[in-house]
């Protein structure tokens, strides 16, 4: 248990001197330097009552501004003090504790005195730019009475929020889909439930006899084969690349809130989507928003603390596939990397790239676009809204 009792060293010193002085006094010259030396104990004696009753008074309440907190905002956190005693108290010192463990605003300490029944109410605004825990309340609270021998740190508490990463819905910007890159693209597959008729071609021999338009056969006496375009029956497979961007937590959001706005369209136009990266498996399949809100729930404490790139490996080479990234290095960008892939769209968060940095990968992202593979760049969490739309549109 940590000593409320705090002597000052410097005080220590002048209360020392000055008791041996009018100790030696009292000593070798009696009469009034006896009562002196009364005198000095007593307002050393009646100051430490007195730091004592202000303690036992003294009052403090912390408050938000608001109860609803989301990614993004200003809150305002409200600290009250109040001395209720009869005695004015004449020094309290306050700090302030850590707001999130990756966040750099920081609060100065706080001294002052305060009169007797006045309250002092301090206002701090705390913008809640991270997901993830944050902690506001007193470091310490401690008082020191008018001598300043002693001080006494009086008891505190905290009071925490959570901050969730920002969903962003595009209810009404896709429907059923291939990874196209916003262009629309379909790709060729047989007649289902997410299939379009497209148009017709000649009968090769072997192919099944069922697919045989039999009117125009009649009116041409030649067989031709009924074509479709999937517009994304097929599995879409979204992988989260959760390695360690090291260039900003805020790169780290950024690629999270990508991949949530990602699957959330998906799962909400009706298709399968298979999500890899996250922890607890190789592959986690969401088909119901139930699930999509239970995989949202674990990203508050989701760590970007993976070495390597494994989980790219497992998924299957079938379907559409979404990979986003902070882009720790430029290795996604080496053509080697998808060269026995099809339909892949590789979005890549740059954000607080240096200059330099950004134009070697925007150099490498245009020499590997092709046919088989599309690059999107989100350069900031604050242009991801409007750069989503546009990628996940068709």
């Amino acid at each position: 248990m940590k000593w409320p009792f705090r002597l000052h060293p410097e005080m220590v010193i002048l209360f020392a001197v000055g008791t041996i002085l009018l100790h030696l006094s009292a000593l070798y010259f009696g009469g009034a330097y006896i009562r002196l030396v009364v005198f000095w104990y007593l307002l050393y004696l009646l100051d430490f009552v007195l730091l004592i009753f202000n303690c036992v008074n003294l009052r403090y309440s912390q408050d938000f501004t608001s109860g609803h907190f989301s990614k993004d905002e200003e809150i305002t956190y409200i600290l009250r003090i109040n001395g209720s005693g009869l005695v004015p108290v004449p020094s309290i010192k306050l700090k302030f504790t850590r707001i999130h463990l990756k966040d750099k605003q920081k609060f100065p300490s706080e001294s002052f005195s305060l009169p007797a029944g006045q309250t002092k109410e301090f206002n701090r605004n705390i913008y809640t730019g991270l997901r993830g825990v944050y902690t506001m309340g007193l470091e310490e609270l401690s008082l020191k009475g008018f001598t300043g021998l002693i001080s006494i740190n009086l008891p505190i508490w905290s009071r925490t929020f959570y901050i969730y990463p920002r969903l962003l819905e595009f209810k009404e910007s896709l429907g059923r889909h291939s990874a196209t890159g916003g262009r629309g693209r379909s790709q060729a597959g047989s007649h289902g439930e997410y299939h379009t008729f497209s148009g017709l071609r000649e009968y090769r021999e072997g192919e099944e006899v069922r697919k045989i338009s039999w009117p125009r056969f009649m009116q041409t006496g030649v067989p031709y084969i009924r074509t479709f375009d999937s517009i994304g029956g097929s599995m879409i497979h979204i992988c989260l690349d959760r390695r360690n961007p090291a260039r900003s937590p805020e790169c780290e959001d950024t690629v999270l809130e990508a991949t949530l706005a990602l699957i959330h369209t998906t799962v909400f136009s009706g298709q399968k989507v298979m999500v890899h990266g996250f922890p607890g498996g190789d592959g986690l399949a969401i088909e119901e928003m139930k699930d999509f809100r239970q995989l949202y729930k674990t990203t508050l404490h989701l760590e970007f603390d993976l070495k390597g790139f494994s989980d790219l490996q497992k998924v299957p080479g079938e379907g559409s596939l979404y990979v986003i990234s902070g882009m720790p290095d430029l290795a996604l960008l080496s053509e080697k990397m998808w060269s026995s892939r099809t339909s892949v769209h590789l979005i890549a968060v740059t954000e607080g790239m240096v200059t330099g940095e950004r134009a070697k990968a925007k150099l490498l992202m245009n020499e590997l676009k092709n046919d088989e593979l599309e690059i999107s760049e989100i350069r900031s969490g604050k242009s991801l809204p409007e750069d989503m739309k546009c990628i996940i549109s068709s």
